[in-house]
């Protein structure tokens, strides 16, 4: 195979790859602001909710950080 055709298929599966919309952004706009911060009443009712929405966040950011290695090192592989 050779290299416009590897990025024409690396190409194809990024476009295949879902969008992903993490819930701690979702949250941060349903959570009302009390003089310019987050209000704190709120806060607290959510916090589990919160909590969940966070560790969502550092899987999707762990697995971007390997799916981009893995591009770099293919990249490395000529």
């Amino acid at each position: 195979m050779d290299q416009e055709q590897t990025i024409n298929e690396l190409v194809n599966a990024l476009r295949a790859v879902p969008t992903k919309k993490l819930r701690i952004l979702e949250l941060a706009n349903e959570i009302p602001l009390n003089n310019g911060a987050f209000d704190p009443y709120i806060l607290d009712m959510k916090q589990k909710e919160i909590h969940l929405a966070i560790e969502e966040a550092k899987i999707y950011g762990s697995q971007t950080i390997e799916a981009v290695s893995a591009l770099v090192t293919m990249r490395g592989v000529d």
